[in-house]
């Protein structure tokens, strides 16, 4: 048709659906289901895992496309031309409207379409055995969980029937039914039971404050206080381990008992650093904070440095 295109819209016209161009009125529905029927074929070759329409458009609208008719207002209720021979010939295919992924939750989900659909494919894409299939579902089940409860256990019923039906049918219903359940929006109340059974399983790997701690930020998920990524990581996340508030030198001793004779010449050996501030001595000429040498070396000018400097008078080293 050219760039720029001429302006189309559909028509309904009894029970079919017409493209048809609103100034010269030319009818373009034969030439597009051509066109549409060869591009969705070669789209099929090239291994798709996700696809994303044009928002109302008579040949790429997913939902909602304007249907002229009789009634003055045009009714909303179709597909665009090409969206439906796509979606009926891919019908397990990840497809969004462009203008649906302004919502953060529907553009959350397709995203965990795509990628559930490519592992999907990895797996029947190739040869794959019973024990690939089992595997395959239960790693997912939890997510299928969150998403739709009823297909996950009819799934399931479908995997241990995998003996009594033939490959080809396991096949096609596990992949219709995976991305059926997938398409369902998984609420945060659904995301938290599923959170809590998965953190049933790491109670013998955490010890009781990182269970607390997880308790608490699958609670605050489900409050909307927290996103998704803060519960899912935290058992990931290594705990620092608890540190005393006053770190121990090895180097310095241990203050003896106060009334004993070490004692005593400790304290002779000490000295308060005058204007230096409260809570801080010098112990053989080097600044202390709170028993805990401080790294700052005293002014040549001060007394600390003086009495450095000065010989000692009890013999000591």
């Amino acid at each position: 048709m050219g760039t720029p295109r001429p302006v189309l819209h559909l028509v309904r016209e009894g029970d079919d659906v017409r493209m048809l161009e609103i100034e010269s009125g030319r009818d373009h529905t034969r030439a597009m289901h051509r066109f549409a029927s060869h591009r969705v074929r070669a789209l099929r070759d090239l291994d798709l895992s996700g696809f994303v329409l044009k928002k109302n458009s008579p040949s790429c609208g997913m939902t909602r496309v304007e249907v002229h008719g009789d009634q003055k207002a045009p009714a909303k209720d179709s597909r665009g031309l090409f969206a439906s021979q796509l979606m009926s010939t891919c019908p397990n295919l990840p497809v969004e409207d462009e203008g649906r992924l302004d919502d953060a939750k529907l553009r959350e989900n397709f995203i965990e379409r795509v990628f559930a659909y490519r592992r999907l494919r990895g797996l029947f894409g190739r040869r794959w055995t019973n024990a690939q299939l089992v595997a395959f579902h239960t790693a997912h089940k939890l997510q299928l969980i969150a998403h739709a409860r009823e297909f996950c256990h009819e799934l399931g019923r479908l995997v241990a029937s995998i003996d009594e039906r033939p490959r080809a049918e396991i096949c096609e219903a596990y992949q219709s039914g995976f991305m059926a359940a997938l398409a369902r929006p998984a609420f945060r109340g659904k995301i938290a039971n599923v959170l809590q059974h998965a953190a049933g399983h790491l109670k013998k790997r955490l010890d009781s404050v990182s269970k607390t701690e997880l308790a608490d930020r699958i609670r605050d998920y489900r409050l909307s206080n927290v996103p998704l990524v803060v519960p899912v990581t935290l058992p990931a996340r290594p705990r620092a381990p608890a540190r005393s508030r006053v770190p121990e030198r090895p180097d310095l001793p241990r203050s003896p008992p106060k009334g004993t004779a070490a004692s005593q010449s400790r304290l002779r050996n000490c000295a308060w650093e005058r204007g230096a501030g409260a809570g801080r001595a010098t112990v053989r000429g080097e600044p202390q904070v709170f028993g805990v040498s401080c790294p700052r070396r005293p002014h040549p000018h001060s007394r600390c440095a003086r009495l450095r400097s000065r010989p000692r008078q009890d013999g000591g080293d």
